[in-house]
């Protein structure tokens, strides 16, 4: 994982530990930013599209189906799918 979050750049970094790790909102995030919610959900839309292509995931946004190995992906989604 961490050597697929080191090929994004340092911007769509910050943006999937904030909302993943620190579980801010996409209105907390954006408030940090000075820029709408609405850019953040984008944003982070495009940064967790190429961390699961980095990954070899396939990704599905209306809703979000994870397929990889681990156990976590999942668990994960879960908190996107709340955010979409």
């Amino acid at each position: 994982m961490r050597e697929a979050l080191e090929r994004l750049d340092e911007r769509e970094r910050e943006l999937l530990e904030w909302y993943l790790v620190q579980d801010l909102s996409e209105r907390a995030i954006g408030a940090r930013l000075g820029c709408s919610h609405v850019v953040v959900h984008r944003r982070l839309h495009r940064a967790w599209g190429r961390l699961c292509a980095v990954l070899g995931w396939r990704c599905r946004f209306q809703g979000l189906v994870v397929e990889g190995e681990g156990g976590n992906e999942g668990k994960r989604a879960e908190k996107w799918v709340g955010g979409c």
